[in-house]
């Protein structure tokens, strides 16, 4: 019997989204929580299996609750909110979220989530997933992406992407400054960007090539 736990500031939408998952085979709603203290709290007390969290919650956000919670839990999480947003969608899961769910999701979806989620993969609504498609799309149409570099241009880029200069990250690879500037120079003519600043740009706007 999978455990869990509805972290929402709707009552309405907690308490009826608890009733469906409570009628389906396996699954044990353990706890309805109105804001992210009682989650927190309840997670810390009672360390369920999973717990669905809301996005916009108060006092902390679904984002801040999901990293107070992964500090000290093993509970798995997956973020539930609705708003259609790749970028909420990669920020939860950096917080140690495993899965997200928009509200516009069926409750079969949810219950696909909360199975995927219990063996170990991530899980992303269908929603989300056509949004990314169309973003890649986008991005593809805009710029040639990461596999047009080479796995040590990779690795350049992504510490560049954390602010590492170039001396830095020579020391980091055991190679020569000028070794870095090379890939640096390779991969502004694959890219086809003019300079440092502009990579920069480039990779805060397509991080999920990179990271």
């Amino acid at each position: 019997m999978i455990q869990i736990v509805i972290a929402d500031d709707h009552k309405l939408f907690r308490e009826t989204l608890g009733a469906l998952l409570q009628s389906q085979g396996g699954i044990e709603v353990v706890a309805l929580c109105q804001d992210s203290t009682e989650a927190i709290e309840t997670a810390r007390a009672d360390n369920p299996h999973l717990m669905l969290l809301d996005m916009k919650m108060t006092p902390l956000s679904g984002i801040a609750t999901a990293t107070a919670i992964a500090a000290f839990s093993s509970t798995k999480m997956i973020g539930l909110s609705m708003y259609s947003s790749t970028t909420y969608a990669k920020r939860m899961f950096k917080a140690g979220a495993k899965g997200y769910i928009t509200k516009n999701a069926s409750v079969h979806e949810i219950v696909e989530g909360i199975h995927k989620v219990m063996n170990g993969e991530k899980y992303l609504s269908q929603e989300i997933k056509d949004l990314m498609a169309e973003e890649a799309m986008q991005a593809d149409s805009d710029k040639p992406v990461a596999a047009t570099l080479t796995a040590r241009e990779l690795e350049v880029v992504r510490l560049i992407s954390q602010g590492y200069s170039s001396r830095q990250i020579a020391a980091e690879l055991g190679v020569t400054f000028k070794t870095i500037e090379a890939h640096r120079h390779n991969m502004l003519q694959k890219l086809q960007l003019k300079n440092s600043n502009e990579l920069i740009n480039y990779l805060n706007h397509h991080e999920d090539y990179f990271l």
